[in-house]
């Protein structure tokens, strides 16, 4: 356990470092317990105070591989969700907070009890210039003659000036891309500051989708080919990053290794491809960058 701490520190103090806000000082994990004795049970890490404080309630929901908490920008806990429904501050179902990724989620017993199963398939950010408004972009799965894939991403938006500031959800599971593809979204801020780049890749292929989301929206959706096609056998095995400035883009898995990027924040191109191998490796793996982006 005490291990398990220390890594979400350094992660946690990872993810700050990118963010201007405090919109990820809470996180919300575990699931509801009905005896209190059990030391397990819904686990809520606060960042705030440049500390960790972690304290446990019984109430919430099931989180699973798909979660996300948000905060607004002084750190105060609005709202969370396991890919299923969206829950408010008091613990509650927000309002039209239910029946997030429809379809097959729904049909493998994953919702929505048990939280929905794509690992980093979801993320929440304020849309810009309107800090009342979060959007949750995530993906959804089906079901085919291939096994289950990832085949929808979406935008729920959530108003926080709705149900006297407890929130509620007044757009749902809208469509935005339908194809195959990774659970590896990430968002990094466009060079003017305000906007978001949101970036996900097609499964199996060397084919990255680019999500550009401004005050107006879903502004455009680009995609770009570069570099080499991922590993089939490795897909689920590794994990992907922005630098913390914002520079560079870098995914690792165990067979193909480290590939790295230059991305242009204003743009949105990625560049420079290059493949970084060491000697041995084992088939779990991760990434991080320095905090100043140089390692």
């Amino acid at each position: 356990m005490r291990i398990f701490i220390i890594i979400l520190f350094f992660l946690s103090a990872y993810n700050i470092a990118k963010c201007q806000y405090k919109h990820d000082y809470i996180w919300i994990t575990g699931y509801p317990i009905t005896d209190p004795s059990d030391f397990r049970g819904v686990s809520v890490f606060n960042f705030n105070n440049d500390t960790l404080r972690l304290t446990k309630q019984d109430n919430g929901i099931r989180m699973f591989l798909t979660n996300v908490s948000f905060s607004n920008k002084e750190g105060e806990l609005q709202f969370y969700t396991n890919g299923c429904d969206v829950y408010n501050v008091n613990d509650e179902l927000m309002e039209n907070g239910n029946d997030l990724n429809p379809g097959d989620a729904y049909l493998t017993g994953n919702c929505p009890d048990g939280g929905n199963a794509i690992p980093k398939g979801i993320m929440a950010l304020p849309m810009p210039g309107n800090d009342n408004k979060v959007y949750l972009f995530h993906q959804a799965t089906e079901y085919g003659d291939i096994g289950t894939y990832i085949a929808y991403f979406y935008y729920t938006i959530i108003d926080m000036q709705e149900s006297n500031g407890l929130g509620a959800v007044v757009e749902k599971n809208q469509l935005i891309v339908s194809d195959t593809m990774f659970s590896d979204l990430h968002a990094v801020k466009h060079a003017n500051g305000e906007d978001w780049w949101i970036l996900f890749s097609k499964e199996h292929e060397n084919k990255f989708f680019k999500v550009l989301f401004t005050a107006n929206g879903i502004e455009d959706i680009l995609t770009q080919e570069i570099g080499i096609h991922p590993d089939y056998t490795a897909s689920a095995s590794g994990q992907s990053s922005f630098s913390p400035d914002g520079t560079m883009y870098a995914r690792m898995n165990s067979e193909d290794q480290v590939t790295l990027f230059d991305f242009d924040r204003e743009t949105g191109e990625l560049s420079n491809f290059q493949q970084l191998v060491a000697d041995t490796m084992a088939f779990w793996t991760s990434l991080s960058f320095s905090p100043n982006s140089r390692y």
